[in-house]
């Protein structure tokens, strides 16, 4: 364990080794064969042991978690998912799961799943944003991005990606009054400068700045 948490390849790999040796392949053993191989970049001799503490009723839950971040690492989401879906089965309540389920979603692109997922407002937000920047419907970036500041008002990128849609379909004035709320909340300067952007006039540009005063 400790070879492994410094990084010491060949040590970890020895160790493992040697503990497997000498007490046969029990949960700990397996884990940490696998954990020395996964270090050592041996994907292939990582991902027998994980799978076979996947095939044991006492390891299971680490068998998929380590499948899981080998599938991560090379970027099968599909992959990533059916492993995440077992631990799931096997552990709902684990609190790393429910990050990871939020990750996962989101680099999909299921922003549904991304948003429920996420503990808190502001992360909830800045899925929701992330999931109106990469939306290529007007209607569902705008949605998108309307949720986002319902569940953080005071993000600045929650308010303006919210004031851009409004201000794409003409409604300049609701626009404004979105990043106002939010300047209350948490002044932030992308907050002043969306709302400043509306201006089409000097004397809109002083109204605006007083406004925000």
């Amino acid at each position: 364990l400790v070879a492994i948490a410094a990084g010491d390849v060949q040590a970890a790999r020895r160790e493992a080794h040697r503990a497997v040796q000498l007490l046969g392949e029990t949960p700990a053993t397996l884990n940490l064969a696998a954990e020395a191989a996964r270090l050592a970049g041996l994907d292939d001799e990582a991902e027998r042991n994980f799978q076979s503490l996947a095939r044991r009723h006492d390891a299971a839950f680490l068998g998929y978690r380590g499948l899981y971040r080998l599938a991560t690492a090379r970027r099968d989401w599909a992959e990533a998912s059916q492993h995440l879906s077992a631990a799931e089965r096997i552990s709902p309540r684990a609190g790393w799961l429910r990050s990871e389920r939020a990750t996962l979603a989101a680099r999909t692109g299921d922003w549904a799943v991304a948003i429920a997922s996420a503990d808190d407002a502001t992360t909830k937000a800045g899925f929701a944003v992330a999931g109106a920047r990469a939306a290529t419907d007007p209607r569902a970036s705008a949605a998108l991005a309307k949720q986002a500041f319902g569940f953080a008002p005071g993000f600045a990128p929650a308010a303006v990606a919210h004031a851009s849609g409004l201000r794409a379909a003409g409604r300049e004035s609701a626009a404004q009054s979105v990043l106002r709320q939010a300047w209350a909340e948490a002044p932030h300067p992308d907050i002043a400068a969306a709302a400043l952007a509306g201006a089409a006039t000097p004397a809109d540009r002083s109204r605006i700045a007083h406004a925000l005063a």
